[in-house]
């Protein structure tokens, strides 16, 4: 295991920064069917996920005013996978829209943060799963060696699951206020 991810803060850090660097993530909750691929807009320091969306979607009918969620990735670099769970809902707010937009989002929506069918849907994390292993193929071989010899398992990642706590949505809006 790497010595500078042994504490759940450390791993709620890596988390967040593996997050930050995806384009896109797995998002569902109960009752919309399959995961489907959503864009995030991260908010580290409010523990919240943003996503655009259009309010005639399957995912906001199904989760419109609240429901658990889950959102996965992976990143194949460097062998980490995780696994969130947490409340989804809609919540349409300007300041929000404003904050995250680009040209990236206006693609989607034809009349721009003016357009009907645009919301937006808020992510609660409240945990995280988590699954690293080295990205070493010579600690890979290494440790499958050793643990062969020594009849024991190999060292080779971690998994965890961590609390994460957000400011809920109220409070975290009231601070921009």
């Amino acid at each position: 295991m790497s010595n500078s991810l042994r504490t759940n803060h450390d791993r709620e850090e890596k988390l967040w920064e593996e997050l930050s660097d995806k384009r896109a993530v797995m998002l569902g909750c109960e009752g919309s069917g399959h995961m489907q691929p959503m864009s995030p807009n991260i908010d580290e320091e409010k523990k919240l996920i943003w996503f655009y969306t259009k309010n005639t979607t399957d995912l906001v009918k199904a989760c419109g005013r609240g429901k658990q969620a889950s959102l996965n990735f992976s990143n194949d670099n460097d062998s980490f996978h995780c696994s969130i769970h947490g409340e989804l809902r809609e919540h349409k707010d300007p300041e929000i829209i404003d904050k995250y937009w680009s040209k990236f989002v206006s693609a989607w929506f034809d009349k721009g943060k003016d357009d009907p069918e645009l919301t937006m849907m808020v992510f609660e994390p409240s945990e995280a799963a988590l699954w690293s292993s080295t990205d070493s193929m010579i600690k890979f071989g290494w440790e499958i060696a050793k643990a062969n010899l020594k009849k024991e398992t190999p060292d080779i990642g971690y998994h965890d699951i961590i609390a994460i706590n957000p400011q809920p949505v109220s409070t975290a809006l009231h601070i921009n206020n």
